[in-house]
């Protein structure tokens, strides 16, 4: 039994909400919820107001979200969601996830959240610990960041396409063509690559791209060989190399692209040697 599990079952005076943790104990039993999660709920409800228990169960599906992928939780799924994202050993398990004290009227559950003075609504000048918009419920700190995001890549996009041979915006450097072909030729020597190597063009002239597709497409070399280009072009233009910034959303996987950019052609076949690491 874990130790939210025993202080449900009787140690009074650990959680602020015992309500809470008796209904979040079999969650966390069945490995939907961790144990911070239901700290941090707890300490966040903590002496300010009390939620119902099913509404701060929301929140900490909320702050669980991230870890699988999702900034933010959709009650309406969550519990189909739930059950695929948890790992299950036996039947027994299986048995005991589909048996959990999920609130019967989503809808409802929803409503109740949203009357929360601990949930705000986009647009909203008052900062709350939760957003909601949309049916998607999240923290502030993950609506934040995906604002700043979503800012950031509608400034790029406003950025006017270069093409190739063109002076830059502020000075900076003109896109080199020689160089850009000669690159494309050696990275994408196959006929069958022709489409990542349309990818790798776009990418150099273009302010921002997405490049996406399921495992095993060629994300990861297509990225590396960008990289390869970009680099190219910054050591023809000043003998320099550029500054690059990775970002994933855990740290495990900012490891894995770490060490798979590592690996990745830092310049052409015969082309600067020389440059640093």
């Amino acid at each position: 039994m874990t130790a939210l599990a025993a202080s449900a079952a009787g140690a009074p005076g650990t959680f602020f909400h015992e309500g809470f943790a008796k209904l979040a104990a079999p969650f966390l039993a069945g490995g939907v919820l961790e144990t911070a999660d239901v700290q941090v709920v707890d300490l966040v409800c903590g002496g300010r107001v009390t939620p119902e228990a099913d509404v701060m169960l929301a929140f900490a599906l909320a702050v669980r979200a991230p870890r699988h992928g999702h900034v933010g939780v959709d009650l309406a799924t969550v519990r189909e969601r739930a059950f695929e994202e948890t790992r299950l050993g036996t039947d027994d398990a299986e048995a005991e996830l589909r048996s959990l004290p999920w609130p019967e009227d989503p809808e409802a559950w929803l409503g109740r959240v949203r009357a929360s003075p601990l949930v705000g609504t986009a647009g909203s000048p008052e900062r709350r610990p939760f957003v909601l918009h949309d049916g998607l419920l999240m923290t502030l700190r993950w609506w934040t960041q995906q604002e700043r995001l979503a800012a950031a890549l509608q400034a790029r996009l406003g950025c006017p396409e270069l093409p190739v041979g063109t002076e830059r915006p502020g000075g900076r450097r003109p896109v080199d063509a020689v160089e850009l072909r000669r690159g494309l030729a050696a990275l994408f020597p196959d006929p069958p690559a022709a489409m990542q190597r349309l990818a790798a063009l776009v990418a150099v002239l273009r302010p921002l791209t997405v490049i996406s597709g399921g495992p095993g497409t060629g994300k990861t070399s297509t990225v590396q060989k960008v990289l390869a280009l970009l680099f190219a072009q910054w050591q023809a233009a000043c003998g320099e190399s550029p500054l690059v910034a990775l970002a994933a959303p855990t740290g495990k996987a900012a490891v894995r692209m770490q060490e798979a950019m590592r690996k990745s052609p830092r310049v052409l076949s015969g082309v600067h040697p020389d440059a640093p690491d």
